[in-house]
């Protein structure tokens, strides 16, 4: 699975879903954060294949809340810094830029 069959329809709300569709939803999650690798890990064999899975709940949960792209943002950039160490300019790519999405649009 690539980035792109990660499907929007899916993302509506974990409520009422079985547990394994959150478990597929997860693992599916995962995926996308470790393609999307932010902080370059993954080029590295030696790199835990589970480095970002902390960062999964919390999205899922932000999405189940139907949170705003620029909060799914804003939650990764402090994530990011704040968990990883990890300093991001403001002016660097954003979630935003990756999914071509306007920063007030919810993630439904």
């Amino acid at each position: 699975m690539d980035s792109r069959s990660w499907d929007p329809a899916k993302r509506r709300s974990n409520a009422g879903l079985t547990r394994r569709e959150i478990s597929q939803r997860s693992r599916e999650l995962s995926l996308l954060l470790r393609e999307w690798d932010p902080l370059s890990l993954m080029a590295d064999p030696t790199a835990p294949r589970d480095e970002y899975d902390c960062l999964v709940g919390p999205l899922l949960n932000r999405l189940q809340a139907a949170a705003t792209v620029a909060d799914l943002a804003a939650h990764l950039h402090h994530e990011l810094e704040e968990h990883y160490g990890c300093p991001f300019s403001r002016k660097e790519p954003t979630l935003e830029l990756a999914v071509g999405a306007d920063p007030q649009t919810e993630v439904t």
